[in-house]
């Protein structure tokens, strides 16, 4: 089993707790109005995002926007 957190996409307190209680592994919200970034699909949104998590010793887990995935599956299927 695998624990993780979900967490702020910016700098929060969660950030430094999670090492402490054995969580590497979180999950990310990243919505604009959230981070104070630009798109969500955009290449330079997320590394801005992941290696900020990265400096704080965290992996991501960012899940896709939800349109994102409804455009996939419709091509998939």
């Amino acid at each position: 089993m695998t624990l993780v957190e979900f967490v702020p996409p910016t700098p929060h307190p969660l950030w430094k707790l999670c090492p402490q209680m054995g969580i590497t592994d979180v999950i990310v919200k990243v919505n604009p109005d959230l981070t104070g970034l630009s798109d969500p699909w955009k290449y330079e949104t997320l590394s801005s995002i992941v290696s900020r998590l990265k400096s704080a010793g965290l992996n991501k887990d960012i899940p896709p926007p939800p349109a994102l995935v409804d455009l996939l599956r419709r091509r998939v299927s």
